[in-house]
């Protein structure tokens, strides 16, 4: 009786069974294309993410050096009504600039589906 090695036992038994042989260099090269994908992929999600964090830092750069400059402005007086009009100038200034800076911008790339 001769022995047989692991490997011709399995590769009998799937000769047995009719199971197909495995090319594993196609094997290889789907999950090389697949890795490149990913890789890709992940490429332009931090892309994206880059953009938006400038485009935030950008936004809060402009927010805090407006509202300084609205804050350094305000001089309040003794007169309640003149005081009550700077306040609601301040204000509106503030929602404006809150606004502007809410709205989907289709230039900057940062709305794909809107672009």
């Amino acid at each position: 009786m001769a022995t047989q090695s692991f490997l011709d036992m399995i590769e009998e038994f799937g000769t047995g069974l009719g199971v197909p042989k495995v090319d594993v260099d196609k094997l290889i090269e789907v999950h090389r294309r697949n890795i490149d994908a990913l890789g890709r992929s992940a490429q332009v999600a931090t892309e994206g993410a880059k953009s938006l964090a400038d485009k935030q830092r950008e936004i809060i750069e402009t927010a805090f050096r407006e509202t300084s400059a609205m804050v350094r402005d305000f001089k309040p007086t003794g007169n309640p009504q003149e005081m009550l009009v700077k306040q609601t100038e301040f204000a509106r200034k503030a929602f404006d600039i809150t606004l502007q800076n809410s709205r989907p911008r289709r230039r900057d790339g940062l709305c794909p589906r809107l672009s």
